[in-house]
């Protein structure tokens, strides 16, 4: 009775999607699905899913619009997903009673008529999402962080390194408390990530970008994400009596340039050790080859997640470089504060002194 609801398996990049117009809910046609997983799995058979499972309509790459209650059971990676969102881990699922309770958070009622109320378990920005009370061994997994080839590290080892966990504030030679200005500053970047945290659709997406193996995976729409939260802090910040602005949008590209002096790559997996140092070592690249001149210039690794700042000094003779450890940028989605040790190190950054600063507000506002 009630909801639609959708019954889908993810097998070798595609979506088996049976469509259900009626007992949608968890208890039913969520259970449903976990009793058939579970016999598939027991089984050792993917096929079983799809052959006996279910009357599937033909298999599609396109992963389907949870417009109604969808339950996935995800081959590929091992997930079992609710509404296109991560919730279990194939490799440790719970008995009924628990599926229940975890993914309705303790807030199903049911009324006399067997029908429901729909309240899946949400993060603190009203995305569903796996409740923080779901026991570590039976919520999904992240993948393992890729296999990094030692020729990706030779920059890193080549070049001199000043230090591998130096504080921003070091780098930019400041004091370690912030300015009236820099509080501002970090706090206009925490309300725009937060904003775009509590965006359904770019919620989504990051749930999504968790899940990738390497930075190669990045669709255009996770890769535009990321980009415009590692670079929205250069933007030039002006507010009044503004009427029309044009942020020329960025062409997907491994290395952008925010400032004549600073490059940002996108990363993934950046809290492990040779993944840090690939990144780094890619950024060190592209600085060689892009400035000739002397100077110091910088360049951010950043996942979403989790962001690095480097630091490159260039003279005429030597090239050494420095950076931070793996930083948090991203809030928790159950966080209760809104600060991070990135999002304070990029609004930091972001604050210095540009000299190209006019220029670039002129053409965004259309007066050059």
């Amino acid at each position: 009775m009630g909801t639609n609801g959708y019954y889908v398996v993810r097998y070798r990049n595609m979506y088996f999607t049976s469509h259900h117009n009626s007992d949608g809910y968890p208890e039913r046609l969520g259970l449903k699905v976990f009793g058939e997983m579970l016999d598939g799995l027991k089984n050792h058979s993917h096929s079983l899913l799809i052959e006996n499972g279910d009357d599937f309509d033909p298999p599609t790459p396109e992963q389907p619009e949870a417009y109604f209650s969808t339950y996935e059971i995800d081959l590929d990676r091992n997930i079992f997903h609710i509404d296109g969102m991560p919730f279990f881990s194939l490799e440790c699922l719970p008995d009924d009673d628990a599926f229940i309770k975890y993914i309705t958070d303790d807030h199903m009622t049911i009324t006399e008529d067997y029908s429901a109320e729909n309240h899946i378990s949400e993060d603190h920005y009203g995305h569903v999402a796996c409740p923080l009370k779901c026991p570590p061994e039976h919520k999904y997994k992240r993948p393992a962080p890729p296999v990094v080839d030692n020729s990706e590290l030779v920059t890193y080892q080549s070049l001199v390194c000043t230090g591998s966990q130096v504080a921003l504030s070091d780098m930019l030679a400041k004091s370690d408390m912030l300015s009236q200005d820099e509080h501002v500053r970090v706090t206009l970047l925490e309300v725009m990530i937060g904003q775009c945290m509590i965006s359904s659709a770019i919620g989504k997406q990051i749930y999504e970008i968790e899940l990738l193996s390497d930075h190669n995976q990045f669709t255009d729409d996770q890769w535009s994400i990321a980009c415009f939260m590692a670079s929205v802090t250069f933007v030039p910040q002006m507010f009044d009596h503004i009427f029309r602005a044009c942020h020329p949008e960025p062409k997907r590209r491994e290395f952008i340039w925010v400032r004549e002096d600073t490059v940002v790559c996108i990363a993934t997996h950046l809290y492990d050790e040779r993944c840090l140092q690939a990144s780094v070592s890619r950024l060190l690249n592209e600085i060689s080859e892009q400035k000739d001149s002397p100077g110091h210039y910088f360049g951010i690794a950043f996942s979403v997640f989790q962001c690095a700042i480097v630091k490159v000094v260039k003279d005429a003779h030597t090239t050494t470089f420095s950076h931070t450890s793996a930083l948090q940028f991203l809030p928790s989605f159950y966080a209760f504060s809104p600060s991070t040790p990135g999002i304070t190190a990029l609004a930091r950054l972001g604050y210095r002194i540009d000299p190209a600063l006019f220029m670039r507000t002129m053409k965004v506002f259309h007066y050059a």
